[in-house]
């Protein structure tokens, strides 16, 4: 398309008003810690365990993500019996919650044999402990940091890295709940990536030889398959179509409402956008979808060029509005091929740290200019 139509940067809301095509989810297990031998000597101090991993489980689910309490786990035979619940209940991510001391018997055998991140929480109730009237009691109720050297040191003589922790309070504790809320988003991204169908028409435009993607790679890394599409499909789904097709205004109006149109000044290859212009990319948007939704794809990497003159080029080279509506509704679009790209959109996207390809271009390397003048000039 050589008329300007693109997003103006300086305006962009916050959130652009369209709804992702899947909302964000993840599976996450939690569980607790101790140790069994506390609970017949300290009356209460079990259901004050129960109240902590409660109130951590509350903030977990803040967060658009499913939990699975498994309870305390507070000796080696609980702790065995926990891994086969938990390998069985197809998670994406696990929370230990350490709620007060607990020996290693019953973190070692879950760090071996779980093949999903296990993050450790150490969320103490009181920001410090009174000495003047402290107790065993109080003193096991925030003894939540206690045994983390101890789960690292046996993860490491399990062959494993030592988990990441969580450290803070309980309550008011903002970079603690900004911590649990990252590994929520990180739990977001495993969960799509491992079952994600990643559409791929066409092929690495010729010169780049970056854009090369072992796609048997990608599954093997992320769990993610490489759906193989092709670009007649889009003009199938192109003719269908027609004038009146009840989504065909709605996408034009769709487009209009969110990108900006300005009519060229600077660039003599731009022209103005022209009502057929704009109709054509609403066509091909809908086509898109439609395309997406018919082979279940929850991501898209293309290249094509076509004949000169022919329908399937002027398909492929108007796909850039309905690609950029697509990826802010959380599905990566990405031309040029690249594969890759595509995986880390997705990935940026579930962390909403972003999300759209953008390329390097030109540097500001002069504080206070835009387009190489002084900001307010004629």
């Amino acid at each position: 398309m050589k008329h300007s139509i693109g997003l103006e940067d300086s305006a962009l809301p916050s959130r652009l008003p369209i709804p992702r095509r899947k909302p964000l989810t993840a599976r996450i297990g939690i569980f607790g810690v101790g140790h069994f031998t506390y609970w017949g000597q300290l009356e209460g101090l079990l259901d004050e365990m129960h109240r902590k991993l409660a109130v951590f489980g509350r903030k977990v689910r803040q967060h658009g993500v499913e939990v699975v309490d498994f309870g305390m786990v507070d000796n080696a035979k609980t702790a065995y019996a926990l891994r086969d619940r938990i390998k069985a209940a197809q998670l994406d991510l696990v929370f230990c919650d350490m709620v007060t001391y607990a020996t290693s018997a019953t973190f070692g055998i879950l760090i071996r044999d779980i093949d999903v991140p296990i993050v450790l929480v150490a969320l103490q109730p009181m920001k410090a402990m009174d000495y003047t009237v402290a107790s065993t009691y109080m003193q096991l109720c925030n003894d939540d940091f206690c045994s983390v050297p101890e789960f690292t040191g046996v993860a490491i003589r399990m062959g494993r890295k030592p988990p990441p922790v969580i450290l803070g309070t309980l309550e008011d504790d903002p970079q603690a709940d900004a911590e649990i809320a990252e590994w929520c988003s990180i739990a977001h991204v495993l969960h799509d990536l491992k079952s994600a169908r990643i559409g791929h028409f066409g092929h690495p435009i010729e010169h780049m030889l970056d854009m090369q993607t072992d796609q048997t790679a990608l599954t093997a890394a992320f769990g993610c398959h490489v759906v193989q599409n092709e670009a007649d499909d889009l003009i199938r789904l192109w003719h269908a179509v027609s004038d009146h097709d009840h989504d065909l205004e709605q996408k034009k109006n769709q487009i209009q409402s969110i990108f900006d149109t300005p009519d060229p000044k600077s660039d003599p290859l731009t022209t103005t956008l022209t009502a057929a212009e704009l109709e054509n990319a609403a066509r091909v948007a809908i086509a898109l979808d439609r395309f997406v939704n018919e082979y279940e794809l929850d991501g898209l990497a293309y290249y094509y060029e076509g004949e000169p003159g022919s329908l399937t080029r002027e398909l492929v080279t108007n796909l850039i509005a309905g690609n950029s509506l697509l990826t802010a509704a959380g599905f990566p679009m990405c031309g040029e091929s690249d594969l890759k790209t595509c995986v880390a959109m997705m990935i940026e996207d579930r962390l909403d740290i972003g999300g759209q390809l953008r390329g390097i271009s030109s540097c500001r390397f002069q504080r206070g200019l835009y387009a190489g003048r002084p900001r307010g000039s004629a």
